[in-house]
């Protein structure tokens, strides 16, 4: 087992490029097909509302430490109340029943925006027009549902309506650059793994950094040029 530094890292993998680059096409071509033909398309709306903690803010459009902090909480734990039966009903009404109740609360999610005091509502559907409703009807389901849910205490209100949905899966791309880092470090693991734990000494260097003792000579390796069939080497 030999001890290796930067040079010889460095020279054994310069070594094995083509096999290196060979597994990075690799890598690339297998997770981006997979997401290419195996992930299914989805599309994201979201929204934006503004929480006003009428506890703590006494000026309607300010954004004090404790105004922050109590939206904060709210946002945190009303990720969890926005799933519940008042304010999923509430959306399901305004949606007229295009989606059922079980499609609507797997579809949304809220987050809210650093150090500010904006919900971000967020819809997650295979139809762009769909996405778009659902996180339309979940927004203002919420906003009018706060007061009640927090005890009149905060006040939520929608600043802007769902957008238009993109396109969020899959992402071919950075499936790709995935396939590329996977394919590289593997590559790179393997090659110096089989390097590291080989004990062939292929040179003196080799032989010095091992043993740490002088080459006194060399005796070179030869194959006689006229080898009869059949016949054998002697050296």
């Amino acid at each position: 087992m030999q001890e290796m530094d930067i040079r010889l890292i460095f020279g054994v993998l310069l070594g094995r490029i083509k096999w290196i680059v060979a597994s990075v096409a690799v890598g690339v071509l297998l997770f981006a097909s997979y997401a290419y033909f195996f992930v299914p398309e989805q599309y994201t709306s979201s929204s934006l509302l503004y929480i006003r903690n009428m506890a703590s803010d006494t000026e309607a459009n300010s954004a004090t430490a404790s105004n922050l902090s109590a939206a904060e909480y709210l946002a945190n734990t009303y990720a969890v109340v926005m799933k519940t039966e008042p304010v999923l009903n509430k959306a399901y009404t305004r949606l007229n029943g295009e989606l059922s109740m079980g499609e609507l609360k797997g579809m949304v999610s809220s987050s809210l925006m650093n150090d500010t005091t904006l919900l971000k509502i967020s819809a997650k559907h295979s139809d762009p027009k769909t996405a778009q409703l659902a996180c339309s009807a979940m927004a203002y389901a919420v906003a009018d549902m706060f007061p009640t849910v927090t005890g009149e205490v905060t006040s939520a209100k929608v600043i802007e309506d769902a957008t238009n949905a993109v396109q969020t899966a899959p992402n071919v791309l950075r499936n790709g650059l995935i396939g590329a880092l996977i394919g590289l470090v593997l590559s790179v693991a393997v090659i110096l793994l089989r390097e590291f734990l080989d004990n062939t000494i292929r040179d003196k260097e080799t032989l010095q950094m091992q043993f740490n003792i002088p080459v006194l000579g060399e005796i070179p390796s030869f194959t006689p040029n006229n080898v009869k069939k059949g016949g054998k080497n002697h050296a």
